[in-house]
């Protein structure tokens, strides 16, 4: 999990992003808060919950070296 400082805030994040990014392996929304970051995985990527939060974990662990520099 991310430090509180570099979660995106949840009123920042049910509004409208800057730009939406559409990958085969889901999609990537950019909001407007440099080095804050937030991670969902929808279900039509990973079916399974277990396959979901293998990966977000991997998404934030790089995140993670990414917000820290």
């Amino acid at each position: 999990m991310l430090p509180k400082e570099k979660r995106l805030p949840h009123a920042v994040f049910v509004g409208r992003p800057l730009r939406r990014i559409r990958t085969p392996f889901g999609s990537v929304a950019i909001f407007p808060h440099p080095q804050k970051a937030a991670v969902v995985v929808s279900k039509k990527v990973a079916r399974r919950a277990v396959d979901r939060n293998r990966i977000r974990r991997r998404v934030l662990h790089a995140l993670r070296h990414t917000l820290t520099t």
